[in-house]
């Protein structure tokens, strides 16, 4: 079986099996919209308006964290593919990558990333490049992409 997840304007994150579609938990909203879901393993990484991630267990249905990521709207986020870490990008101008905790290694959430891209409205992010080493973030504004390699 797989999840999938959807949220609203409220921050209300609702799990969903999947091919049934029956409703498996409920993180309550606090009033700040959700701008981006992603899934890592059991992990639902979400971005929120106020630039707040929440880090939450889908299969146990319970909040690990809640971190201030940016200070403006978080406009995108993507997980990579096989390390366990995220990237989101941000109103204030700002790219993070971020490190998921593990039990197993007593790996905290930590940031191994933290880039301004002047005069750029940051609104998608992408890891990229032929080991998913490299880093595209896209604005509004610009015709082109910002690279950061081997992150």
């Amino acid at each position: 079986l797989k999840t999938m997840a959807s949220a609203d304007h409220s921050g209300k994150i609702v799990t969903w099996a999947s091919p049934s579609f029956e409703k498996e938990s409920v993180f309550a909203g606090e009033g700040n919209t959700v701008t981006g879901l992603a899934f890592k393993d059991d992990f639902i990484i979400a971005a929120l308006a106020s630039g707040t991630i929440r880090l939450l267990n889908a299969k146990t249905a319970v909040a690990i964290a809640e971190i201030g990521g940016h200070s403006r709207i978080i406009n995108a986020i993507d997980v990579h593919p096989v390390l366990d870490m995220f990237v989101t990008v941000g109103e204030d101008t700002f790219v993070n990558v971020w490190t998921l905790p593990s039990e197993a290694t007593g790996q905290e959430i930590s940031v191994t990333l933290n880039a301004k891209v002047d005069n750029a409205f940051l609104t998608g992010v992408r890891f990229c490049g032929p080991n998913m080493e490299s880093i595209a973030a896209t604005s509004y504004d610009l015709d082109q992409a910002t690279i950061f390699d081997k992150v």
